[in-house]
């Protein structure tokens, strides 16, 4: 029983929300807040987070399809869950390979401070970024966070592919930005053929 009431617990938490990509009629969520509660709707979007949602409920954050499912005593299988485990934290949703739903990933705010570039590797494919000098290798599934100390305006950038035995193919060369009241997460994703990488960006923008 404790570890039940442990898991059912209510805390306050803030999230923010963003979508790789969104499912036919899916483009809102509703987050469960508890069996007597109002549920929270939660609009997804592909370009940049939301501004911060207040939500009263479990650790283990629950959303559904609409609002009469988040409100029943008794709902249904989740369409996606997320474990908060910081008290502000970022929630990318991904639609499952088999469009039942969304998977997710939750990326904590002290490990990515405004000023910060993340790129998350989900590609399947080895990479490696060159940025403002320094260079950083991301495994598949691999996260990298680089943290900047002054506004700077023109970052030369360079993304490759770096699997063993191949040579590097060019994904990506630009300048970029970055502001310290902005932070920018970049998710490597499969591209449109095998072999192919593309790029989604992200913008955190923080607010007062």
């Amino acid at each position: 029983v404790p570890f039940l009431a442990a898991q059912t617990a209510t805390e306050s938490w803030d999230i923010r929300v963003a979508a790789v990509d969104i499912l036919p009629g899916l483009d809102t969520v509703w987050l469960r807040t508890g069996p007597s509660t109002k549920p929270i709707p939660v609009p997804l979007n592909i370009r940049t987070f939301s501004q911060p949602i207040h939500y009263k409920g479990p650790a283990k954050a629950d959303f559904f399809r609409d609002e009469t499912e988040a409100s029943l005593a008794k709902p249904p299988a989740a369409l996606a869950s997320a474990s908060l485990t910081q008290k502000e934290s970022l929630i990318i949703f991904s639609p499952r390979a088999d469009g039942t739903g969304y998977q997710t990933m939750v990326i904590g705010d002290s490990g990515f401070p405004f000023g910060s570039f993340r790129f998350v590797n989900g590609s399947g494919i080895a990479a490696q970024v060159e940025i403002d000098g320094k260079k950083l290798s991301l495994k598949h599934l691999a996260t990298e966070t680089l943290t900047f100390q002054e506004t700077k305006n023109s970052l030369a950038v360079r993304i490759m592919t770096a699997n063993s035995g191949e040579p590097p193919r060019l994904i990506r060369q630009s300048a970029w930005s970055i502001d310290l009241a902005q932070r920018e997460l970049i998710f490597l994703m499969p591209g449109s053929a095998p072999g192919l990488v593309a790029l989604r960006h992200f913008i955190d923008t923080k607010t007062e």
